[in-house]
């Protein structure tokens, strides 16, 4: 008997069970479970994001009011509170990274030249400063730090920035030159090019060729100097006396009509046959001077008929002039 009563009892228990999960069962699948909730077996609705349900809310018409400032609520709900978003302090160099906004979460960022210095973003520290003659790689955000480099050949940069940029040498244009050459803390500085330069350059060469020639003029002369004389000296002692022609001077030089002026008289026969090689011309000198012929000075002395004395030829002459 007692067997019979707990087999009973059990498929009581059993059906029960079962009849409170088709319940349920059947209760779910009506309501929508993004935008209502099951209250007794009834499908009540629930409050959009961005507000929260008043306690007095009834189930077909809940009564829901928007969140306060700083406030949100990203999903549909029954809470009777919104959820709060968090505080950019900007004494840790923080803001707001969009518009604040009742239905998602907003979230903080550096102010611009920071960076978060860890991946939780507690804080924001500054970004890291280019020198001069460097210039930012890899500009920073809210995320990394600035990466810098120096300038590239050709280009420099002043300034000391994290955002820091390298500018291009100035080019000098046509009428200018270099008087500075750039580098990569500073640019090219450009003047006008001298208009006399050339001029300047062109009396260089004009002046060196001159004095080349000068010097080899001297040394060419220098070379010949000890024959030329030689040459004079017996030329001078010639039986007629001759004289070399000396150049004239301009300051003397009078012009003389060509018309009235004798052609240039032509040496004789005689003349040119008592012409004698330059290298006798010593010989005869030295000759000479051992008859007594030839004083010391180079000039001709004659012997008159009884006496014994020798006189300069220059005084026999004066003394036939005198008669």
């Amino acid at each position: 008997m007692r067997q019979t009563s707990n087999m009973r009892l059990f498929v009581v228990l059993v059906v029960m069970v079962f009849e409170q999960l088709m319940v349920l069962t059947s209760a779910q699948s009506r309501c929508d479970p993004l935008t209502q909730y099951d209250h007794a077996g009834q499908c009540c609705t629930r409050c959009p994001p961005g507000t929260k349900m008043s306690s007095q809310s009834s189930c077909s018409n809940p009564q829901c009011t928007e969140c306060g400032p700083h406030e949100y609520q990203d999903q549909y709900t029954t809470e009777s509170q919104c959820k709060v978003q968090p505080y950019c302090d900007p004494n840790k160099n923080m803001e707001d990274s969009q518009p604040a906004s009742k239905k998602k979460l907003s979230t903080c960022s550096c102010l611009m030249g920071f960076h978060c210095s860890s991946g939780e973003c507690v804080t924001c520290v500054p970004h890291t400063t280019c020198k001069p003659g460097q210039h930012a790689k890899s500009i920073g955000n809210h995320s990394r730090d600035t990466v810098c480099e120096s300038c590239p050949e050709g280009s420099f940069s002043t300034s000391t920035s994290w955002n820091s940029v390298c500018a291009k040498w100035t080019e000098c244009t046509s009428g200018y030159q270099v008087r500075e050459k750039g580098t990569h803390v500073s640019d090219i500085v450009c003047e006008k090019t001298p208009r006399h330069q050339g001029g300047l350059i062109a009396a260089a060469v004009v002046f060196g060729s001159a004095l080349f020639v000068f010097l080899l003029a001297c040394f060419l002369c220098r070379a010949g100097d000890t024959k030329q004389r030689a040459k004079g000296c017996l030329e001078s002692c010639r039986g007629d006396r001759e004289k070399l022609p000396r150049a004239p001077s301009p300051m003397l030089f009078t012009q003389v009509d060509e018309t009235e002026s004798d052609p240039e008289p032509r040496l004789s026969q005689e003349d040119e046959d008592m012409k004698m090689p330059e290298e006798n011309l010593e010989e005869e000198r030295e000759e000479l001077l051992s008859e007594g012929v030839l004083s010391e000075n180079g000039q001709f002395v004659t012997q008159e008929r009884g006496k014994d004395s020798i006189q300069p030829q220059q005084e026999t002459q004066v003394q036939t002039s005198m008669d």
